[in-house]
């Protein structure tokens, strides 16, 4: 079904809508991470695109989702540095690790992922009422950001 001109205006709009440079890079500052690490995504949420016209913050949107994943569940990112330490380490073996890596690399990120949400969800001992409205407004969300 093709997408009429005033929805892709709306997309284009709500992509915009991230926080500000000042607010996300404060954001950033206080995370627990390295320096050099700090300026690189510094660098991401100034990222901008020119598309019909429009100039999008898209590293700011980006940064904005993260952001939000990683207050409302601080032990995803452990999670995910986990099972990208796994999948490297597969990518390892010789012959079979290059095969195997596009395979499993996507299947473990979502499952580090997805456990250390878990993990965060059990530690902050959410009903299942407050975890159902989390996420649909983490769905919703991302929605948005996928168009």
């Amino acid at each position: 079904m093709p997408v009429t001109p005033a929805e892709t205006a709306a997309n284009f709009a709500d992509l915009n809508t991230a926080l500000k440079l000042r607010k996300t890079t404060e954001q950033i500052e206080r995370l627990v991470i390295f320096t050099d690490a700090k300026a690189i995504v510094v660098d991401l949420a100034k990222l901008t695109v020119t598309l019909a016209g429009m100039v999008l913050k898209i590293g700011a949107k980006i940064l904005s989702v993260v952001l939000d994943i990683i207050n409302q569940f601080p032990n995803t990112p452990f999670g995910v540095v986990i099972s990208v330490c796994l999948g490297l380490r597969i990518r390892s073996i010789q012959n079979t690790g290059r095969l195997l890596v596009p395979v499993l690399m996507p299947r473990l990120v979502a499952f580090g992922l997805g456990n250390g949400a878990i993990a965060g969800w059990a530690n902050a001992g959410w009903s299942s009422a407050g975890l159902t409205g989390c996420s649909r407004n983490l769905a919703a969300k991302l929605r948005k950001v996928s168009g």
